[in-house]
Protein backbone atom coordinates (compact mmCIF):
# COMPACT_ATOMS: atom_id res chain seq x y z
CA UNK A 1 0.00 0.00 0.00
CA UNK A 2 2.74 2.50 0.98
CA UNK A 3 4.76 1.44 -2.29
CA UNK A 4 1.60 2.47 -4.36
CA UNK A 5 1.24 5.89 -2.59
CA UNK A 6 4.78 6.62 -3.32
CA UNK A 7 4.41 5.74 -6.70
CA UNK A 8 1.27 8.05 -6.97
CA UNK A 9 2.67 10.82 -5.34
CA UNK A 10 5.99 10.39 -7.59
CA UNK A 11 3.83 9.98 -10.79
CA UNK A 12 1.97 13.41 -9.74
CA UNK A 13 5.04 15.62 -8.86
CA UNK A 14 6.42 14.40 -12.69
CA UNK A 15 3.38 15.88 -14.42
CA UNK A 16 3.11 18.85 -11.92
CA UNK A 17 7.17 19.46 -12.60
CA UNK A 18 6.09 19.09 -16.96
CA UNK A 19 3.13 21.25 -16.49
CA UNK A 20 5.26 24.10 -14.45
CA UNK A 21 8.22 24.01 -16.81
CA UNK A 22 6.09 24.77 -19.87
CA UNK A 23 4.17 27.27 -18.25
CA UNK A 24 7.02 28.60 -16.96
CA UNK A 25 8.60 28.60 -20.97
CA UNK A 26 5.84 30.01 -22.40
CA UNK A 27 4.98 32.37 -20.23
CA UNK A 28 8.90 33.83 -19.64
CA UNK A 29 8.50 34.03 -23.49
CA UNK A 30 5.42 36.16 -23.62
CA UNK A 31 6.76 38.29 -20.94
CA UNK A 32 9.86 39.33 -23.03
CA UNK A 33 7.86 39.72 -25.29
CA UNK A 34 5.67 42.76 -23.53
CA UNK A 35 8.40 43.70 -21.93
CA UNK A 36 11.50 43.47 -24.11
CA UNK A 37 14.84 43.38 -22.48
CA UNK A 38 17.25 46.39 -23.94
CA UNK A 39 21.08 46.98 -23.74
CA UNK A 40 22.15 48.60 -20.91
CA UNK A 41 24.51 50.75 -22.53
CA UNK A 42 22.71 51.62 -26.38
CA UNK A 43 19.09 50.68 -25.21
CA UNK A 44 19.35 48.23 -28.18
CA UNK A 45 16.82 45.48 -28.05
CA UNK A 46 18.30 42.21 -26.74
CA UNK A 47 16.77 39.02 -27.73
CA UNK A 48 18.38 36.90 -25.04
CA UNK A 49 18.53 37.69 -21.20
CA UNK A 50 21.90 39.39 -21.62
CA UNK A 51 23.00 42.92 -20.02
CA UNK A 52 24.75 44.14 -22.99
CA UNK A 53 24.08 43.45 -26.71
CA UNK A 54 26.39 41.60 -28.63
CA UNK A 55 28.02 44.96 -30.59
CA UNK A 56 28.27 46.41 -27.29
CA UNK A 57 29.92 43.41 -26.17
CA UNK A 58 32.51 43.31 -28.95
CA UNK A 59 33.80 46.77 -28.20
CA UNK A 60 35.33 45.38 -24.65
CA UNK A 61 38.79 45.52 -24.51
CA UNK A 62 40.53 41.99 -23.05
CA UNK A 63 43.57 41.78 -21.73
CA UNK A 64 45.00 38.65 -21.28
CA UNK A 65 48.15 39.44 -19.63
CA UNK A 66 49.53 38.41 -16.22
CA UNK A 67 52.66 39.94 -14.54
CA UNK A 68 54.98 37.75 -12.34
CA UNK A 69 56.70 40.00 -9.39
CA UNK A 70 59.72 39.72 -11.60
CA UNK A 71 58.00 41.52 -14.29
CA UNK A 72 57.85 39.01 -17.20
CA UNK A 73 54.39 38.83 -18.88
CA UNK A 74 53.06 35.06 -19.33
CA UNK A 75 51.21 36.21 -22.60
CA UNK A 76 51.82 38.63 -25.95
CA UNK A 77 49.51 41.24 -24.97
CA UNK A 78 50.81 44.17 -23.60
CA UNK A 79 49.95 45.73 -20.14
CA UNK A 80 51.59 48.59 -18.58
CA UNK A 81 52.89 48.30 -14.91
CA UNK A 82 51.58 51.28 -13.24
CA UNK A 83 53.44 53.78 -11.04
CA UNK A 84 52.92 51.68 -7.81
CA UNK A 85 54.91 48.72 -9.73
CA UNK A 86 52.94 46.42 -7.91
CA UNK A 87 56.91 44.70 -7.54
CA UNK A 88 55.95 43.92 -3.54
CA UNK A 89 52.88 41.12 -4.92
CA UNK A 90 53.86 38.15 -6.77
CA UNK A 91 51.60 38.32 -9.76
CA UNK A 92 49.14 41.02 -10.89
CA UNK A 93 46.11 40.07 -13.56
CA UNK A 94 43.55 42.62 -14.86
CA UNK A 95 40.96 41.49 -17.20
CA UNK A 96 39.43 43.98 -18.99
CA UNK A 97 40.57 47.96 -20.27
CA UNK A 98 38.56 50.63 -18.27
CA UNK A 99 37.74 52.60 -21.49
CA UNK A 100 34.34 52.82 -23.27
CA UNK A 101 31.65 50.04 -22.87
CA UNK A 102 33.38 48.78 -19.81
CA UNK A 103 33.68 52.33 -18.28
CA UNK A 104 29.99 52.49 -18.88
CA UNK A 105 29.52 49.59 -17.08
CA UNK A 106 31.65 49.95 -14.34
CA UNK A 107 29.86 53.33 -13.63
CA UNK A 108 26.45 51.90 -13.28
CA UNK A 109 27.44 49.21 -11.84
CA UNK A 110 28.84 51.64 -8.83
CA UNK A 111 27.55 54.91 -9.16
CA UNK A 112 24.02 54.05 -10.01
CA UNK A 113 23.28 51.45 -7.79
CA UNK A 114 23.17 48.22 -10.19
CA UNK A 115 25.09 45.26 -8.14
CA UNK A 116 22.97 42.63 -10.06
CA UNK A 117 25.68 43.46 -12.50
CA UNK A 118 28.42 41.46 -10.49
CA UNK A 119 27.12 38.06 -12.37
CA UNK A 120 28.01 39.40 -15.73
CA UNK A 121 31.06 41.35 -15.08
CA UNK A 122 32.95 37.95 -13.54
CA UNK A 123 31.58 36.07 -16.07
CA UNK A 124 33.41 38.43 -18.64
CA UNK A 125 36.56 38.21 -16.26
CA UNK A 126 36.76 34.65 -16.26
CA UNK A 127 36.49 34.58 -20.17
CA UNK A 128 40.23 34.73 -20.36
CA UNK A 129 41.89 31.51 -20.73
CA UNK A 130 44.57 32.78 -17.93
CA UNK A 131 45.85 30.68 -15.12
CA UNK A 132 44.37 31.56 -11.91
CA UNK A 133 47.07 31.17 -8.58
CA UNK A 134 46.35 28.87 -6.27
CA UNK A 135 45.25 30.91 -3.01
CA UNK A 136 43.66 29.67 0.51
CA UNK A 137 41.49 33.08 0.45
CA UNK A 138 40.36 35.61 -1.72
CA UNK A 139 40.98 39.47 0.03
CA UNK A 140 38.60 42.26 -0.98
CA UNK A 141 40.05 45.59 -0.85
CA UNK A 142 37.86 47.55 2.36
CA UNK A 143 35.96 50.25 2.23
CA UNK A 144 35.57 52.94 5.10
CA UNK A 145 31.91 52.08 6.65
CA UNK A 146 30.29 55.56 6.09
CA UNK A 147 31.08 55.55 2.71
CA UNK A 148 30.02 52.02 2.37
CA UNK A 149 26.54 52.69 4.24
CA UNK A 150 26.28 55.70 1.53
CA UNK A 151 27.08 53.32 -1.64
CA UNK A 152 25.06 50.21 0.14
CA UNK A 153 28.01 47.71 -0.95
CA UNK A 154 31.15 47.60 -1.35
CA UNK A 155 32.24 46.62 -4.58
CA UNK A 156 35.15 44.86 -4.23
CA UNK A 157 33.69 42.39 -1.39
CA UNK A 158 30.97 41.71 -4.78
CA UNK A 159 33.64 40.95 -6.97
CA UNK A 160 35.17 39.06 -4.42
CA UNK A 161 32.49 36.42 -3.31
CA UNK A 162 30.96 36.12 -7.22
CA UNK A 163 34.56 35.23 -7.95
CA UNK A 164 35.12 32.68 -4.88
CA UNK A 165 32.32 30.42 -6.27
CA UNK A 166 34.10 29.44 -9.74
CA UNK A 167 37.77 29.59 -8.23
CA UNK A 168 36.99 27.02 -5.89
CA UNK A 169 35.43 24.46 -8.28
CA UNK A 170 38.54 25.45 -10.38
CA UNK A 171 41.00 24.55 -7.23
CA UNK A 172 38.72 21.44 -6.11
CA UNK A 173 38.50 22.98 -2.31
CA UNK A 174 36.56 25.99 -1.08
CA UNK A 175 37.66 29.33 -1.49
CA UNK A 176 37.16 32.27 1.65
CA UNK A 177 36.50 35.46 1.15
CA UNK A 178 38.17 37.18 3.75
CA UNK A 179 38.01 40.28 5.30
CA UNK A 180 41.27 40.71 6.42
CA UNK A 181 42.03 44.60 5.69
CA UNK A 182 40.39 47.83 6.86
CA UNK A 183 39.98 51.30 5.52
CA UNK A 184 41.44 52.93 7.94
CA UNK A 185 39.82 57.17 7.17
CA UNK A 186 37.40 57.98 5.71
CA UNK A 187 39.31 60.11 3.16
CA UNK A 188 38.14 61.89 -0.32
CA UNK A 189 36.69 58.95 -2.81
CA UNK A 190 40.18 57.57 -5.00
CA UNK A 191 38.03 58.55 -8.41
CA UNK A 192 38.20 62.20 -7.10
CA UNK A 193 41.78 62.18 -6.46
CA UNK A 194 44.92 63.16 -8.88
CA UNK A 195 47.36 60.41 -9.51
CA UNK A 196 49.98 62.17 -7.08
CA UNK A 197 47.01 62.51 -4.54
CA UNK A 198 46.74 58.50 -4.72
CA UNK A 199 50.74 58.15 -4.35
CA UNK A 200 51.22 60.20 -1.34
CA UNK A 201 48.13 58.56 1.06
CA UNK A 202 47.67 55.11 -0.16
CA UNK A 203 50.50 54.34 2.83
CA UNK A 204 47.66 55.76 5.43
CA UNK A 205 44.53 54.32 4.08
CA UNK A 206 44.90 50.48 4.56
CA UNK A 207 45.68 48.51 7.96
CA UNK A 208 45.77 45.02 8.66
CA UNK A 209 42.54 43.86 10.29
CA UNK A 210 43.68 39.79 11.26
CA UNK A 211 46.52 37.81 10.70
CA UNK A 212 47.34 35.67 8.33
CA UNK A 213 49.97 33.35 9.00
CA UNK A 214 51.57 31.57 6.37
CA UNK A 215 48.46 32.22 4.12
CA UNK A 216 48.59 32.30 0.23
CA UNK A 217 45.62 35.11 -0.56
CA UNK A 218 43.94 36.88 -4.11
CA UNK A 219 43.78 41.03 -3.32
CA UNK A 220 40.65 41.45 -5.19
CA UNK A 221 39.58 45.01 -6.68
CA UNK A 222 37.59 46.62 -9.10
CA UNK A 223 40.24 49.32 -11.23
CA UNK A 224 43.76 50.07 -11.12
CA UNK A 225 45.48 53.26 -11.76
CA UNK A 226 48.66 54.14 -9.74
CA UNK A 227 48.83 50.31 -8.20
CA UNK A 228 49.65 52.75 -5.08
CA UNK A 229 46.28 51.18 -3.34
CA UNK A 230 47.09 47.79 -3.92
CA UNK A 231 50.77 48.09 -3.09
CA UNK A 232 49.87 49.10 0.00
CA UNK A 233 47.17 46.46 0.78
CA UNK A 234 49.63 43.68 -0.40
CA UNK A 235 52.08 45.19 2.22
CA UNK A 236 49.52 45.11 4.94
CA UNK A 237 49.09 41.39 4.03
CA UNK A 238 52.72 40.96 4.12
CA UNK A 239 52.97 42.43 7.54
CA UNK A 240 50.15 40.29 8.63
CA UNK A 241 52.28 37.25 7.96
CA UNK A 242 50.92 36.34 4.51
CA UNK A 243 53.73 33.91 2.65
CA UNK A 244 52.28 35.05 -1.11
CA UNK A 245 50.35 38.14 -2.11
CA UNK A 246 48.42 37.76 -5.61
CA UNK A 247 46.41 40.64 -7.15
CA UNK A 248 43.97 41.01 -9.47
CA UNK A 249 41.33 43.54 -11.32
CA UNK A 250 38.56 43.45 -12.71
CA UNK A 251 39.73 47.00 -15.34
CA UNK A 252 43.25 48.73 -15.64
CA UNK A 253 43.05 51.88 -16.46
CA UNK A 254 45.09 53.00 -20.02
Amino acid sequence: MFFTQHTTRSSAQRRWRAVRRHWCYHGRRSFEAALPAHCIVCSARVFKPHWVCEECESQLIFSTSTHTHSGAQTSATPLVVHDGGLTNVNSFATSLEYSGIARELLHKWKFENQPELTPYLIDLALRSARPWPPVDYIVPMPMHWRKRLERGYNQSALLASALSRPLSQRQCRPLTVLSALKANAHAKPQHQLTREQRLRVAGTRIVAARPLPGASILLVDDVITTGATLSAAADCCRQAGARAVHAWTLTSAP
